[in-house]
């Protein structure tokens, strides 16, 4: 919350409505009433549908802004981000390296890697993959120091 005091005036009002309006008991509004907002300091949202791409966008986003700009001031943020695509590569990504892990399970059980796809005719990046488990902070999309291998043709 912006402003908790706002929000709690609020909720207090909406309580003491449903009150008035039958759809809590006297008993009910005192127990909800005494409840704490718990506020959290940071909002929780989950965990992010495409987190590899987004760290991307993140990490280009604070070179150019100031940390207190991306969190306080409302940004709106347009991405090259193709869901279609970043889902199909995701889906396929964790498919093929399951596959060639279970092949080998002794020396492939740590296997991992990462994606790429950008636009050919402008380098906008579409879609990003940079690990096979939940998001930890490395992107291997990004932080591996890998040849680029069919990524650049002439």
């Amino acid at each position: 919350w912006k402003n908790p005091e706002g929000a709690k005036n609020r909720r207090d009002t909406v309580l003491n409505n449903m009150r008035v309006m039958g759809y809590l008991t006297q008993a009910e509004y005192e127990t909800e009433i005494a409840r704490p907002l718990n506020v959290l300091s940071k909002p929780s949202l989950g965990p992010a549908k495409f987190p590899d791409f987004l760290d991307i966008v993140r990490r280009q986003l604070r070179t150019e802004y100031q940390e207190s700009d991306l969190t306080n001031q409302g940004l709106r943020i347009f991405t090259t981000l193709d869901p279609i695509a970043q889902t199909q590569v995701q889906n396929a990504f964790k498919a093929s390296v399951e596959r060639l892990a279970n092949s080998n399970p002794a020396r492939l059980k740590n296997l991992q890697g990462a994606v790429l796809i950008a636009h050919p005719e402008n380098g906008e990046l579409i879609a990003a993959v940079g690990s096979t488990q939940d998001f930890t902070g490395f992107n291997r999309a990004l932080d591996a120091k890998r040849q680029v291998g069919s990524l650049l043709k002439p």
